[in-house]
């Protein structure tokens, strides 16, 4: 029998941390601690960035995500970057980075690596490695596109929870989780596994979050 990949165990590892940042985010704001908390992420996510440097790759791509996720803990949640949903200007912004992550030099994301293939500026990745800083802006854009996204499902009056908005999101999501999870099986190297098992937690997350608005899956906290 195989033995369980690394892409299996790096999604697994993601997904808890993820769900365990909702209860500790839970509990911060019952404790009316945003502000402070919104220095010590940031503190943490730089400090985490930097000491990547050098690191494995596993290591410096493991730190990355980490950082990403106290990113996300600092402008997404105590800083209500996600609120900005509201505001039209904001999704040019998320253009230009979505623009910029797809098309910069030495990104490993797979997706973006069919794009540079297409368009013939596909290089192979030659020399020193330093994973953490693109990786954490990758996991702080993913989860900042994929949460207004539902915000905007949820609450713009043109749409609403149980609108045609929220099931498509929660269809795409729920189909390409089982595919996500064959790729991730498929997955050997950890370093390469950290930057697959990101996206598809945050992917496979959302459809677990429709169902809990809905009611299907009851929130545990």
């Amino acid at each position: 029998m195989k033995r369980i990949p690394a892409g299996i165990w790096a999604y697994l590892i993601v997904l808890f941390n993820f769900g365990f940042s909702h209860a500790w985010m839970s509990a911060i704001n019952r404790a009316n601690l945003q502000a402070v908390f919104y220095w010590i992420f940031i503190v943490v996510a730089i400090g985490l960035i930097l000491f990547a440097r050098k690191r494995h790759p596993s290591q410096d791509a493991a730190l990355g995500g980490l950082a990403g996720l106290f990113c996300w803990a600092a402008f997404g949640e105590a800083g209500q970057a996600g609120e900005l949903y509201t505001q039209p200007a904001i999704w040019g912004v998320v253009l230009m980075l979505t623009i910029f992550l797809a098309l910069r030099p030495g990104s490993r994301c797979d997706f973006h690596l069919l794009i540079h293939k297409a368009l013939g500026l596909y290089k192979k990745p030659t020399g020193d490695h330093w994973y953490a800083p693109g990786t954490a802006l990758a996991f702080f854009w993913t989860v900042w596109l994929g949460h207004m996204a539902e915000l905007t499902a949820y609450y713009d009056p043109r749409f609403g929870v149980h609108s045609w908005l929220t099931t498509a999101i929660l269809i795409a999501s729920l189909f390409a989780t089982p595919f996500l999870l064959i790729y991730l099986w498929k997955t050997e190297k950890w370093a390469l596994a950290w930057g697959r098992a990101i996206p598809s937690v945050l992917i496979s997350w959302m459809w677990v979050e429709i169902f809990m608005k809905w009611g299907v899956i009851p929130k545990p906290w």
